[in-house]
């Protein structure tokens, strides 16, 4: 029974250490995402993150500033589409 113990404990140690550097890199990453995020939202220049496609997922306060267009108008729309005026083309 003493054995099944120490097995046990062995297999433990040999798999929460790979855990471990996964789980310090994860934190890692996030991090460094949320710096991203951060230096994305205060830029004073316009930013806007577009998908494969070309459809707007995100833009920064700067481009709201800057092109008196919100956000909930540009997000989901392709770039031109997003800062034409309604009734024009």
């Amino acid at each position: 029974m003493v054995y099944w113990y120490l097995i046990a404990l062995l297999v433990l140690l040999i798999f929460s250490i790979p855990l471990g550097q996964m789980l310090e890199r994860r934190r890692i990453c996030a991090n460094h995402i949320e710096m991203l995020h951060q230096a994305i939202e205060h830029a004073g220049e316009s930013i806007m993150i577009t998908d494969a496609a070309g459809v707007i997922e995100h833009v920064n306060p700067a481009f709201t500033v800057l092109t008196g267009y919100s956000a909930s108008d540009a997000v989901g729309k392709k770039p031109l589409r997003a800062t034409e005026k309604q009734g024009t083309k």
